[in-house]
């Protein structure tokens, strides 16, 4: 077990985001959701939302991954839904084989949407 031990100064040195990023938040919680270790806080909430996940976001499960090695593309820092969008879409000429290969290979008989890449 890993313990980081915070002075007070540290902890007046904490900032937080004055707003939620939208395109982070979502891939958070599908992370979250994903964790098997956490079944006490979110095995209620995994269930509910395991029935109500649409079929199309699925897919997103294969890129957002429980361990948090992700392709850098996914989490786009912005502060609008559409400043995170056209940066997805503007992403395709910056993404490398590797990290599409990497994240399939994650996935194994999950990722065949990933494979035809």
């Amino acid at each position: 077990m890993l313990r980081v031990h915070f002075t007070a100064e540290d902890l007046l040195d904490v900032t937080f985001a004055s707003e939620p990023l939208p395109l982070v938040e979502p891939s958070m919680a599908l992370i979250a959701w994903q964790r098997v270790d956490e079944q006490a806080v979110f095995g209620r909430w995994r269930n509910r939302i395991g029935r109500e996940l649409p079929d199309r976001a699925r897919p997103l499960l294969d890129l957002l991954r429980p361990d948090g090695d992700d392709p850098q593309f996914v989490e786009p820092l912005s502060r609008s839904p559409e400043e995170g969008l056209a940066a997805l879409r503007d992403a395709g000429p910056r993404l490398t084989a590797d990290q599409l290969h990497r994240t399939a290979a994650r996935a194994p008989g999950r990722a065949s949407w990933l494979r035809a890449l």
